[in-house]
């Protein structure tokens, strides 16, 4: 999946803009330069890529020690662990709103496709690109 998702996870220009508190807020501002994925949903991208490799990395350095990293990966493991656990149970707020906040989403996951309203109305940048409508 991050050979999948790496080029769209990229930060760009407009990603600065982005409110992080208003969209913890459930803010119905929409942002109309956000893309296919916003920067909330980038950085948890990063945040839990890098946490599952040092969890890997640390973890076969344990199975397999040499003295030269076994040392840090002994103090990096258990101090990898706590830091993707709060990004992971961070990711409850877009559990929420991938069933229960948004009625029909559900139905949605399995073909992983959305309604060009959807897209126009939380992707605007990401619906003009597809589809090429500059009107939105």
């Amino acid at each position: 999946m991050f050979v999948h998702w790496f080029r769209d996870m990229m930060f760009d220009k407009n990603d600065r803009r982005f409110n992080v508190l208003e969209y913890m807020k459930f803010s119905d501002k929409e942002d109309p330069n956000v893309g296919k994925y916003n920067a909330g949903q980038k950085f948890f991208f990063w945040a839990a890529a890098v946490g599952a490799l040092a969890l890997l990395l640390s973890g076969v350095v344990l199975w397999w020690p040499s003295y030269f990293f076994a040392a840090a990966a002994v103090r990096l493991h258990p101090a990898a662990r706590p830091g993707l656990h709060r990004v992971l149970r961070g990711h409850r707020r877009h559990i929420y709103l991938g069933t229960a906040a948004e009625p029909g989403t559900v139905p949605r996951h399995h073909p992983g496709t959305v309604s060009k309203a959807w897209a126009r109305l939380h992707h605007p940048r990401w619906y003009r690109e597809v589809t090429g409508d500059r009107r939105s």
